[in-house]
């Protein structure tokens, strides 16, 4: 039965980690990828692009890249900055009647739009990479990045904050199937492109970047077909309840360090063509899976008949170990089989597909477009946001600006920016949510340190291409 324990468990404490997890830290730091001396940080959309970069060498000592936003919840009157000193200083309302647009306080308020929820979190950090142009063709490369991913899109609008808490009386409502997924993981990437066409006019290279992945902690969870649910008061019915997952567990007494619970590979493979006035190219970025046997559960739960909750016996509602192992007490008799369970999980890469362009239009100046579009290959998979991007590019000396406007998943509009002075660079493809007092539903910036010990060698027209 603790396999059983374990699995319930873990299916409320997942809905309510990736449901309250509202506020935090591009998606692909827009801003920078579209520049021409991006150099490591630009083949993470496509590999290929490293042939781009004019330094002969680039060393990386630190880059930092967190992103967050969900349409589940928001902040009012407040930026990521002010947030983060004010983590104590947030009304939570409880009742979308309470919720008043115009106090001066800042709220916690739940999605009231109606529709599915969305969430997506990435982040990554850049412990050490060298990037070398070891010929005229030829650009090789080596990295260690630490990442972590997460997405549930499309959740059911019955299980939103408000309208869960609407659902009494014994009303039936029907919950339609959905899925979240995470993973923090390390990768140990090798990197390589070739210019296999080049005359003093034009070139084309291919690139890939190959990857040993290194699985830290994660989770699944999906329904597999509509769940009825009825509440009438503390007393909870659940019918045709399906429900598929794998999981780390904690070993009790043991410090919180990072673990590495497993193995995997991945990929990103390019193309690029180029000349002296534009260049495009077509991008397959995070192919992959990653294999977790370590510390990992993994199970699939059927009821054939209706689930049965009585909540009256809790004495703390905010104690979530108590409702946890309440729960856990009153629903293990009830589940009809456990059709499969494992000390291990799979999840597949948030792969994408990316399409960009760059055109020059003078010596100062140039316009970058980057569509990135997600195309999940398993049944359980991160999903990464999809996004369209347009951003003008000024290159001054040592000093580049560039000001991205982002269509994020093809629904919001929003501004950012980037600066790169010689080897320090700064950017947010969000910047509204940097500064002022407005609604906070998520927030991205990016930082790091580039140094190029060697400068570039300017041999021909094609080796000088630059925006």
């Amino acid at each position: 039965m603790a396999h059983r324990n374990n699995g319930l468990h873990f299916f409320l404490s997942t809905l309510i980690t990736l449901l309250s997890t509202g506020i935090g830290l591009s998606q692909e730091k827009s801003g920078l990828t579209l520049s021409s001396s991006s150099g490591m940080l630009g083949i993470d959309i496509n590999p290929s692009s490293s042939i781009l970069f004019q330094e002969d060498l680039q060393i990386t000592a630190f880059n930092l890249h967190h992103f967050i936003e969900t349409d589940y919840a928001h902040v009012s009157r407040t930026n990521l900055f002010d947030l983060i000193g004010n983590l104590g200083n947030i009304e939570t309302i409880g009742d979308a009647s309470e919720v008043n647009d115009a106090s001066s306080t800042r709220q916690l308020v739940f999605d009231r739009d109606g529709g599915n929820k969305n969430i997506a979190i990435q982040g990554s950090m850049t412990w050490a990479s060298i990037l070398l142009k070891k010929d005229n063709r030829t650009q090789v490369g080596a990295y260690i990045k630490s990442r972590y991913a997460g997405s549930a899109f499309n959740l059911p609008e019955a299980i939103g904050y408000y309208e869960a808490a609407a659902i009494n009386g014994g009303n039936e409502v029907s919950i339609p199937p959905f899925s979240a997924s995470g993973l923090s993981w390390t990768e140990l990437t090798g990197h390589y492109s070739y210019t296999y066409q080049q005359n003093s006019y034009e070139s084309a290279a291919i690139g890939i970047n190959a990857k040993l992945i290194l699985p830290h902690e994660g989770a699944r969870f999906s329904t597999e077909n509509p769940v009825i649910y009825r509440r009438n008061g503390d007393s909870y019915e659940v019918d045709s309840l399906v429900i598929s997952s794998g999981y780390n567990t904690y070993i009790s007494n043991q410090p919180d360090i990072i673990r590495f619970n497993g193995i995997g590979i991945g990929g990103d493979i390019g193309i690029t063509y180029y000349n002296d006035s534009y260049s495009y190219g077509v991008s397959l970025i995070d192919i992959g899976i990653a294999y977790v046997p370590g510390n990992a559960e993994s199970y699939k739960i059927r009821s054939d008949t209706t689930v049965l909750f009585d909540a009256t016996p809790i004495t703390d509602p905010e104690d979530l170990i108590e409702i946890f192992t309440e729960i856990d007490n009153q629903i293990e008799p009830q589940i009809s089989e456990l059709v499969e369970s494992g000390g291990s999980y799979s999840l597949s890469l948030p792969t994408a597909i990316s399409m960009q362009y760059r055109q020059r239009l003078n010596n100062v100046f140039s316009l970058g477009a980057q569509w990135l579009q997600r195309l999940p290959l398993l049944p359980h998979t991160i999903k990464r946001p999809a996004s369209l991007t347009i951003s003008p590019l000024a290159r001054i000396g040592d000093l580049e600006l560039s000001l991205p406007l982002n269509l994020y998943n093809y629904e919001s509009l929003r501004a950012g920016f980037s600066v790169k002075y010689r080897y320090l660079y700064f950017g947010s493809d969000h910047a509204a949510s940097l500064v002022g007092r407005n609604q906070f539903s998520g927030s991205d910036i990016y930082l790091g340190l580039l140094w190029s010990p060697r400068p570039a060698k300017k041999k021909s027209l094609s080796e000088c291409y630059r925006f």
